[in-house]
């Protein structure tokens, strides 16, 4: 392989000499020798002869040929050509040195008709070797002409000490063509036993650019397809075989994996062809991408923390039920280091998280756990799932990712959980480890601190019970999730219940009970012991008193037709309810004020004599107001709701009913209570309308840009003073009343009211007009007002909502989501969003079909139904129209983040639909909206919004 500088020189001065003449022989029995050079000739002398031993080459047949013989002064490509303008030329070159050379090449044009010249280029050719090179004419033609013999020599990257720099992953040209052969991977035992020697191999020295393992592959070379491929580690002197390959790649190109190579590491490659191949090729480095696929899942083993980063992975829907869903999910393969019991939890990870753990099987996966959020309510929005009794070796399959589309780097931690239990001393009661030997506690009130209670070590209590007394069992302490089952026999053959702190027994018989309390570690928790105490108490049973004279009204049939008035010495029992019945008149009031309860008594109230409908259920003291069309019946039950230690106990009530102040019917406008279901107003005069101190009235009013909004408000001032807001629409204080941001308000002590607001903003705006009583307590509780309104022109209402009103988010008011035509986009439909969390993301959600009331999710309502062949889709995809990613402003409006909204709130609909194979909005479809967003530890939802387009 040493190549010296003197041997290029004399090449090129080879290629620089002046033309000499020299013909060949006639014949192929001495052929006349030459080196690097151009030689003229003249064939117009010569016999046709072709009078090699050998068969000739290929099918020329040479006229008047000529011969030379021509011995390599060094390696590389040799090329000859044979040029003459008199004639059409042909070429043959043969191993050898006279007529017992072989034939290696031939060639008549080079490009005909263009050029009839000849040339043949030898690959890969050592010091030493000899050729006969035989030319002539093309059937009858003869002449005079040139021929040319050169060298290229090796390519600088023919020898290891050579080897071109290269680096990272990525895409690498070669060029075998001008190599040589080395023999290198022999002399340093890295060829297969059923190897062929790498033919004109050349050197790449690669370094890495991060830690990983690496694939080296040839496959999709375009020229040699045909390769073989060695990777060392070391110099040229002193290099380690890491591993060799001949056919492994596609088309017998050569694929070759290395592990464990770290950032800044230099490898050595060789490339070269198979039985004499030479050629362009391509070299593909890349770096093993583990974690994307069950197949490629990173290899982990013990405890640690390792790692992750899920941005931009792909959701392959790996596992199922019962294992929660991962998207874009990441996986491990963990082996246990050890015996024991396991935690794996992404604490430490920035985002929202989900975790599912897998038996290690790809194609057909066992669920083992699965977790979204550690603790909702908390705001713990990582995961953790516990692992027991796992083996030595036992291999874990780990799915991590997120809910919603969250990606981002995280860390996967898996800690082993030591058993606390391990070398505690039992308590003083012990052995009571069975019902036989249950410890016996004396008949009074004691407390008993200091005990211990272990998952195989149970302890067991025997405690009397006189007759007429209740026994009261507290837990004063537990560190490890003690329970305790109570049974009614000495023999622990009547099982009375199970608790997990307290209970209590009454002995209702004329002799003593023996119970038998067994104290144990709760099943399915991790730690497996823990200390704990109680306290035991008897009282004297209170219940033993007789009935109240309103009995027995135990049963809806039977109910008490109550006066108004007090009603007072009234018992209840555990079992034993007591009913009351009232009519409650068109515009009357039901007020009931509990004066006395001795232990824990709540009240079902129906709306029906039958007990059929349950209007409320109370604790304490309650009204209810009949504003309907007719007569009430309502039945009022009285029990005992179970949380005090005594199931009998005294109560007593005063019943009152009264005229509804301000009572009055409906109007068309209403329900219009808050700034969500306020109706659109135009220009016009509205009478006769009616507002109370609990039931204000909002107005929806679309005031276009220069436009001056005058609203006069015309009232009896002496029958209660009436005060108007006006609000921007996405205002968060709308409909507070004086919440220091309205736009303007009128508020005179004096009769009637005018409010008077231009607007100057730049663009149509939708403001909300409120009308309240003064909340005064000098002031009435209502009064009647006749409305005029100028200035407005307002877009028609927009779409039929549903589910609406959606449950209240954390600002205390439900998300509203609304729709207005005239966008300039897609389909025309631009959807707004107001009274959202301030700072929370979200985005919109569409489907085929709307489902009220809805899925509980979260701390919403999902009011879009996926099941029975409809569904829904989420315009979330990143870069494209079909994103309407947001975020709340400190008003509550959502303020576009990806640029699909003209005004930059809310969203511009497109005509494309998040559904699979994108199909497109038609005129007369209609499609269902409603918006997802966070809010806080968990998410919630919008009202839904049907559109006809």
């Amino acid at each position: 392989m040493f190549r010296s500088l003197c041997q290029g020189v004399g090449l090129t001065a080879a290629l620089l000499a002046p033309l000499r003449a020299q013909n060949g022989t006639d014949t192929c029995v001495a052929p006349t020798p030459i080196s690097e050079g151009i030689y003229s000739y003249d064939t117009t002398t010569m016999v046709t002869s072709q009078d090699l031993t050998v068969a000739p080459c290929g099918s020329l047949d040479f006229h008047q040929d000529m011969f030379w013989v021509y011995t390599a002064t060094g390696p590389g490509e040799l090329t000859i050509e044979s040029r003459s303008t008199e004639f059409d030329t042909q070429l043959a070159v043969y191993a050898g040195v006279d007529c017992m050379a072989t034939c290696i090449r031939q060639n008549d044009d080079i490009a005909w008709p263009i050029n009839s010249n000849s040339r043949v280029i030898v690959p890969n050719i050592q010091a030493g070797d000899t050729f006969v090179i035989q030319t002539g004419g093309w059937r009858f033609e003869s002449g005079a002409g040139t021929l040319e013999v050169s060298v290229d020599p090796p390519p600088a990257n023919d020898d290891c000490s050579g080897a071109e720099a290269i680096a990272g992953p990525g895409l690498f040209a070669f060029d075998t063509s001008r190599g040589t052969n080395s023999d290198f991977e022999t002399t340093h035992s890295c060829e297969l036993p059923s190897q062929n020697a790498f033919d004109a191999d050349i050197f790449f020295a690669w370094t890495a650019d991060a830690d990983g393992d690496y694939t080296f592959d040839t496959s999709g070379s375009l020229g040699l397809t045909d390769t073989q491929l060695a990777v060392y580690s070391g110099d040229c002197m002193t290099p380690l075989c890491l591993g060799q390959d001949d056919d492994s790649g596609t088309d017998q190109a050569s694929l070759l994996q290395v592990d464990g190579v770290l950032n800044g590491q230099t490898l050595l490659v060789q490339i070269g062809g198979t039985a004499g191949a030479t050629g362009a090729g391509q070299l593909t480095v890349e770096r093993v991408p583990y974690g994307t696929t069950c197949e490629l899942a990173l290899e982990i083993a013990g405890e640690g923390a390792f790692a992750y980063d899920t941005t931009g992975q792909a959701t392959a829907g790996f596992g199922g039920a019962p294992c929660l869903a991962v998207e874009q999910e990441f996986f491990f393969l963990w082996t246990a280091a050890m015996d024991g019991d396991y935690v794996f939890h992404t604490r430490s990870t920035p985002h929202d998280t989900r975790l599912a753990l897998y038996s290690n099987d790809c194609f057909a996966p066992t669920c083992l756990d699965s977790n979204e959020d550690i603790d909702t309510l908390g705001g713990t929005l990582q995961s953790e799932v516990t692992l027991t009794g796992l083996l030595t070796g036992q291999e874990v399959l780990v799915v991590v990712g997120g809910p919603m589309g969250v990606t981002g780097p995280g860390t996967l931690t898996v800690d082993r959980l030591v058993d606390p239990c391990e070398g505690l001393p039992d308590d003083a009661f012990e052995d009571n480890d069975d019902c036989a030997s249950a410890a016996i506690l004396p008949t009074m009130d004691a407390a008993y601190p200091g005990l211990h209670v272990q998952a195989l070590d149970e302890d067991f209590y025997t405690i009397a019970v006189p007759p007429g007394e209740i026994l009261i069992w507290s837990e004063t302490a537990d560190s490890g999730f003690t329970d305790y089952e109570v049974f009614e026999d000495a023999l622990c053959g009547v099982s009375l219940m199970t608790v997990e702190a307290e209970f209590s027994y009454l002995n209702a018989t004329v002799a003593s009970v023996d119970l038998v309390v067994r104290a144990h570690h709760r099943t399915g928790t991790v730690v497996n012991c823990g200390d704990y105490g109680f306290d035991v108490t008897y009282f004297p049973d209170p219940c033993l008193q007789p009935d109240d004279s309103f009995e027995e009204n135990d049963d809806c049939a039977s109910a008490t037709l109550l006066t108004p008035g007090v009603h007072s010495s009234l018992q209840v029992r555990d079992g034993d309810a007591d009913f009351y019945r009232l009519s409650i008149p068109v515009g009357e009031s039901l007020t009931w004020t509990e004066l006395s309860d001795e232990g824990g008594t709540d009240y079902r109230v129906f709306e029906d004599s039958f007990c059929g409908v349950l209007l409320s259920t109370e604790s304490g003291s309650f009204t209810y107001d009949n504003t309907g069309m007719a007569t009430v019946e309502l039945v009022i039950e009285a029990h005992w709701n179970g949380t005090q230690p005594f199931a009998c106990h005294g109560y007593s009530f005063e019943v009152a009913v009264d005229p509804i102040p301000c009572f009055g019917p409906e109007e068309a406008f209403e329900d219009n209570d808050d700034c969500a279901s306020a109706p659109n107003l135009g220009d016009g005069t509205y009478l006769a309308h009616f507002v109370q101190k609990t039931d204000r009235d909002h107005f929806a009013l679309c005031v276009p840009d220069g436009a001056q909004l005058t609203i006069d408000l015309t009232f009896a001032h002496l029958d209660g003073d009436i005060n108007a807001y006006l609000w921007e629409a996405l205002d968060a204080n709308c409909g507070t009343g004086d919440g220091s941001t309205e736009l303007a308000e009128a508020r005179s002590t004096d009769d009637d009211e005018q409010l008077i607001w231009t607007n100057q903003t730049g663009f149509l705006t939708t403001v909300i007009l409120e009308i309240r009583m003064l909340d005064d307590p000098g002031n009435a509780d209502c009064n009647f007002y006749d409305l005029t309104v100028t200035g407005t022109e307002c877009f028609p209402p927009t779409g039929v909502t549903f589910c609406d009103p959606m449950d209240v988010n954390s600002t205390g008011f439900p998300t509203v989501l609304s729709g207005t035509w005239g966008s300039g986009v897609g389909s025309q439909l631009r959807l707004s969003v107001q009274q959202g969390p301030p700072t929370e993301f979200g985005f919109v959600l569409m489907g085929t079909a709307p489902a009220d009331p809805g899925l509980p999710v979260s701390f919403g309502r999902l009011c879009l139904d996926g099941s029975g062949g409809n569904a829904f889709g989420r315009y979330s995809v990143t870069g494209q129209d079909l994103n309407s990613t947001g975020q709340f402003d400190a008003q509550g409006d959502l303020v576009n983040l990806v640029g699909t909204s003209g005004s930059g709130f809310g969203f511009d609909v497109p005509l494309t639909l998040p559904l699979p194979g994108l199909p497109t909005i038609q005129s007369g479809e209609t499609w269902h909206f409603q918006m997802w967003h966070r809010d806080g530890a968990g998410s919630t939802f919008s009202n839904g919004l049907s559109v006809t387009f």
